[in-house]
């Protein structure tokens, strides 16, 4: 490979609501990706929830959760020298927020870039009712 090529690898996976198991599965496309010399890997918005709307979920679930798969995910970046970009939820003390994490090669979160156009859905008396996700606005820079 010469220096003025960039290998990125699109990674899509089947994740779900368990953060602990979807983080596994994102840890596991890390190390896959290392093999190959991928030096930028994204996944899909709501990669770590499974794009979950359960109203119960948003109400049960600890934003913890959440940063300390992130924590896995910035260890895994920098152990293997891959910027990461990840689809996550963070609370920012008031809202979830819908986001992706992107992270460089050393395992420094960048940037947080919050989704801006909310899907509206009300699905049944089980899933969401009403926006869980408040609306991002711009990147945040983490330098």
């Amino acid at each position: 490979m010469s220096k003025d090529e960039i290998r990125v690898a699109a990674c899509q996976l089947l994740t779900s609501k368990d953060v602990v198991s979807s983080t596994d599965k994102v840890l596991q496309q890390i190390e896959q990706c290392a093999e190959q010399q991928i030096q930028i890997t994204a996944f899909p918005e709501g990669c770590l929830f499974g794009y979950c709307c359960n109203t119960k979920y948003w109400e049960q679930i600890s934003p913890q959760v959440f940063k300390e798969a992130e924590a896995k995910i910035a260890e895994a970046a920098r152990k293997h020298k891959i910027a990461v970009i990840v689809g996550t939820a963070h609370h920012d003390g008031e809202n979830w927020h819908n986001d992706l994490a992107i992270f460089d090669q050393h395992g420094s979160l960048r940037y947080r870039y919050g989704k801006t156009f909310q899907a509206k859905r009300i699905y049944n008396e089980d899933t969401i009712l009403r926006e869980w996700f408040k609306k991002g606005t711009d990147f945040v820079e983490k330098v």
